[in-house]
C-alpha cells in the first residue's frame, strides 16, 4: 500500500495583525486520507472550507506553541474538530496553557 501525504499552508501570516487577503499560521497535513491541521491562526476555519476540507473531518489539532497567531482560530475550530469520532479531546499542545485553549472552548460550547 502507497502512503499518500499532503501538505497545504492555509495561513502564513505571522503576529497579531490581521490582513485583508492572508490568514494566520496554520497548515492542513493529510495522510492516507485523514486530515490534521498544524497550528490554527484566525482564518483556519474559512481557509479550510476555501481548500474543499470539512472541518468535522479534521482528526487532530496539532498547536506547536501557544503565540496568539496559531491559536486564534482555535476556539472555532474545537467547535467542531473530533464531532465526527466524538472525540473529547481533539487538540494536542504544549500542556502549559491547557486552561487557556479549555476556557475559549467552554465559551463556545455554552
Amino acid at each position: 500500500m502507497n502512503a499518500v501525504t499532503r501538505l497545504i499552508t492555509l495561513g502564513t501570516s505571522g503576529g497579531p495583525p490581521p490582513r485583508a487577503h492572508r490568514a494566520q499560521s496554520s497548515n492542513l497535513l493529510t495522510v492516507n486520507g485523514t486530515h490534521y491541521v498544524v497550528d490554527a491562526g484566525d482564518g483556519v476555519a474559512r481557509r479550510l472550507a476555501k481548500a474543499g476540507i470539512n472541518v468535522r473531518e479534521i482528526g487532530i489539532v496539532f498547536i506547536t506553541h501557544h503565540h496568539d497567531d496559531h491559536t486564534a482560530g482555535l476556539g472555532r475550530c474545537c467547535r467542531f474538530v473530533g464531532s465526527k469520532s466524538h472525540q473529547a479531546d481533539p487538540c494536542l499542545r504544549p500542556a502549559q496553557n491547557r486552561r487557556a485553549r479549555e476556557g475559549r472552548c467552554a465559551v463556545l460550547q455554552d
